[in-house]
Parts: structure tokens; C-alpha cells; sequence
């Protein structure tokens, strides 16, 4: 160990040189690690002299130098350096974040730009989780404590390919539209999706697209989705469901889905058998200064084991990635993130990426957000992402031509629809008085008399 804090002057470097030649000298295979460089050393000598005592030796130095000048100017001897990385500290919104850099890498690729670092502790390893099964597989909920490195967001969209996505011939991806299945009679009127080349007509959410359900609070959105989530992992043994929430936690979500279940005629109990086997995960975000680049990591990790958890499902060929086309994403809240992630919002592709991440990967995806805020809606970026966006709006107290409706009705309008798709149309939601759940007409007068 050579000093700790070491102020660079003649006498050090004659000093450095005696000490190392002295332990290189003797044969012992031991760790040399030279104590921060201090901004005060005198000449590029003291570098030439420990180059010049480590020639011809195997031997890895690192220098660490506490640089606090303008960052675009690199430290004197970073030239010498074959691997130039830098820690950073950034100030968001008063909040301190870290992050690591790798500013070059002589002779070999590495990632660009900035980069979250996180440092967590080691889970509660006396806390139960058997409340909430899957919590213990999904993003940061992690076995053991460390340092994290959380990629950026433009680092997420450059390993999509963008312009230099190449289409493969032999690639299996599917060549044919598909939907998912709305379980709502007569709602497959107003999602159209075209006929294949044998006749037969495909209606419901576009597989691996993103679908937008916007509009007035209240007006079912959640149910809608829901409702599909669960019909998804009902009908096929090999479907997946990821539940993204910004507004309700892991226990009032299943709680919500029970309730669905149960107006469905399913077991209730189903969706804790689904979490418990793998099939559906629940990931809930807490408000806070949650940096655009740990969500993004949550949102890939819970993506992505799912997809390996389950790829003998998902692919046939084991020697290619597991995708997620069998996977049934359910992200709500959008509008929620100028409250609650604050950070998140400021990221003008934050929300872009996602869904771009998601199509890429295959992802069927729902993204439901209300309108109240029109703005913050048109900034985050998601109605020109979205292949289907459907739009709700609440009729409560009369209907067009000045008659009394006893209980609120959702006028659902298809508002856009995928390239080559037929033009959609109009219905109209409204919940029944016994059991709850949505039923579904073409026309306000036939909602109106079936309340």
C-alpha cells in the first residue's frame, strides 16, 4: 500500500519508484494500490516512472483521482489510460443520484453516455413474502445487496437496432395479425382487425402492438383491461400477464382482479395460483424521485423473466432468446407520472421507450391513462406510440336527445386503428345492476333500456 493521499512532487516520485521496484524485486505477487491522486501533482514523470517499473510485468493499475473540474476537460494523465471511467453525483429536483460513465475502452465496445448507480442492501430475509408470491422474482426485490448499474434510456432504444434493425428471413417472429380476446359481448364490433388469407375474421387488442385506453375517470378503462388480462390467462395454458401499476399497490391490485373474477364466473382464487406458478406478475411503483433508468430496469426485468421463465412456452428453438408473444402487459397510471414520478416525467422518451421495448420484445401491451390533464397526455408521448387507441368518455346525468339515464354509460369511441384495419366504431359500456360486471351495446337507447 503506497500512502493514502498522495500529493505528486520530485521526492514522491523518486520515493514511489524505489518502493515499487523494491517489491517487484522480490518476487511477491502482491496488490499495489496507489491512494488517490491529488490535483497538485507536478509532472507527467511519477506516471512514466511506475509505467517504466511495471514493464514487462503482468500487472493491472488503476489510478483514482478525486476530479471535481469541468468534466468535458480530461485529467492529465488520462491518455496513459487504456480504461477511463468516471462516478458522478447529478442534482434532480434536490434529489442526489449517481452515476458511472466509461468515457473510453481501448480495444473493445462498451455503452455511451451516463448511467444510473445504485448501491442496495441486502433484503429482509426474516420478512414473509407468501402474501404476495411473485415479489420475490421481479426487479429490485433481489436476493443479495450490492452496486447496481441501471442502463439509461437511450441506452435501452440504441439496443433496439432503430435504422439499423436488420428483418431476417428466418426470423419466427409472426408474419400474421392476431388479437386478443375482449370478453365482453359485442365489444369485438368496434376493434376490427381484417380477415386472413383464408376468410377468417380476427377482432380484439392487436397482438404485440400497444393499445391506448384513454378518457374520463371512471369510465372502466381498468375494467376493460383487467377483464382481458384475466380471460388472457384463463384460455391459454401458455399465456403470461405483467400488471405495471402506478396507482395501486400489489395487494389492492389482486384484490381488484379477484373482484373481476369473480363478475367473470372464475375462481377468485385463480389469481394467486397464476402468481404462484409463474404466470402473472404484479409490479407496483411507489411514488418518489424514481430515476427514468431504475423504472426502465423494472420494467425489462419483470419483462424479461417472465419471457426465460417460460421459454420452452415461448419458443420451440432453445437456442434463440425467449421473446414475450405470449406475454399480456397492463400498464396503468400514465397520467399519474407528474405526481408520482416526477423524474420519469421529465424524460421526454420515457415513456416512448417502453413501449417501444414492448413491441420489440413482442409484448401485447395495454397502457390505460385518463385525459383530465390533456396536456401532460399529449407530452408523454403515448397516443403516437399507440397501434389501437380507444377512447372513453362518461354520460351521466342525459343522454343525446335530453332523456334521464339512470346510472352512468361509457361511450367508447375506436378512435384510431392499425394500418390496414378496418375503421372501428362506437359503443357504449355500462356495468350490470346484479352482478357487476360490463356489458356491451352498439347503441345508447338499447344501453339505456338494459340498466
Amino acid at each position: 500500500m503506497l500512502g493514502s493521499q498522495v500529493r505528486w512532487d520530485s521526492r514522491t516520485a523518486t520515493e514511489v519508484r524505489r518502493k515499487t521496484n523494491e517489491r517487484l524485486g522480490s518476487g511477491q505477487n502482491e496488490k499495489i494500490e496507489l491512494g488517490a491522486l491529488s490535483t497538485t501533482y507536478t509532472g507527467i514523470d511519477v506516471l512514466r516512472s511506475i509505467a517504466d517499473a511495471f514493464k514487462e510485468k503482468c500487472w493491472i493499475v488503476i489510478l483514482i483521482q478525486n476530479w471535481e473540474h469541468d468534466l468535458d476537460q480530461d485529467p492529465s494523465f488520462a491518455y496513459l489510460a487504456d480504461i477511463e471511467t468516471r462516478l458522478l453525483v447529478r442534482q434532480r429536483q434536490n434529489y442526489l443520484l449517481n452515476y458511472i460513465r466509461i468515457v473510453k475502452m481501448r480495444f473493445q465496445d462498451h455503452s455511451r453516455g451516463e448511467h444510473l448507480l445504485k448501491i442496495y442492501p441486502a433484503p429482509d430475509s426474516a420478512r414473509s413474502l407468501e402474501g404476495v408470491p411473485a415479489s420475490g422474482r421481479i426487479g429490485m426485490e433481489r436476493n443479495e445487496g450490492g452496486i447496481f448499474v441501471m442502463p439509461s434510456i437511450h441506452r435501452h432504444l440504441s439496443a433496439l437496432g432503430g435504422v439499423h434493425a436488420v428483418i431476417r428471413e428466418d426470423s419466427d417472429a409472426p408474419k400474421h395479425p392476431g388479437g386478443i380476446e375482449v370478453p365482453i359481448d359485442g365489444f369485438e364490433k368496434i376493434v376490427p382487425l381484417g380477415k386472413l388469407s383464408d376468410g377468417k375474421t380476427i377482432s380484439g387488442f392487436p397482438k404485440h402492438c400497444c393499445t391506448a385506453l384513454v378518457g374520463h375517470r371512471g369510465a372502466m378503462k381498468s375494467h376493460v383491461a383487467y377483464t382481458t388480462l384475466i380471460n388472457h390467462l384463463k384460455t391459454g395454458r401458455n399465456n403470461c400477464g405483467v400488471m405495471l401499476s402506478l396507482r395501486d399497490d400489489v395487494r389492492a391490485a389482486m384484490n381488484t382482479l379477484e373482484q373481476i373474477c369473480m363478475q367473470q364466473r372464475v375462481p377468485h382464487k385463480c389469481i394467486r395460483q397464476w402468481m404462484h406458478k409463474s404466470r402473472l406478475d404484479i409490479v407496483y411503483f411507489a411514488p418518489g424521485y424514481l430515476p427514468p433508468s431504475e423504472f426502465m430496469h423494472r420494467v425489462v426485468v419483470s419483462i424479461e423473466g417472465m419471457a426465460n421463465r417460460h421459454q420452452k412456452a415461448v419458443r420451440s428453438d432453445p437456442v434463440k432468446d425467449p421473446d414475450g408473444r405470449n406475454i399480456l402487459c397492463v400498464l396503468n397510471g400514465i397520467d399519474h407520472l407528474a405526481a408520482r414520478h416526477p423524474l420519469c416525467f421529465e424524460e421526454q422518451m420515457f415513456v416512448p421507450a417502453i413501449i417501444s421495448y414492448m413491441t420489440k420484445s413482442l409484448v401485447t401491451t395495454l397502457v390505460i391513462a385518463a385525459d383530465d390533464d390533456k396536456t401532460a397526455l399529449d407530452e408523454s408521448g403515448l397516443l403516437p406510440m399507440a397501434e389501437l387507441l380507444i377512447r372513453f368518455e362518461t354520460i351521466r346525468n342525459k343522454d343525446d336527445e335530453g332523456r334521464d339515464i339512470p346510472q352512468p354509460v361509457t361511450r367508447v369511441i375506436s378512435q384510431r386503428v392499425p394500418a390496414g384495419a378496418p375503421s372501428g366504431g362506437i359503443g357504449y359500456l355500462f356495468r350490470d345492476s346484479t352482478s357487476g360486471a360490463a356489458k356491451f351495446k352498439t347503441t345508447l337507447a338499447s344501453a339505456i333500456a338494459s340498466l
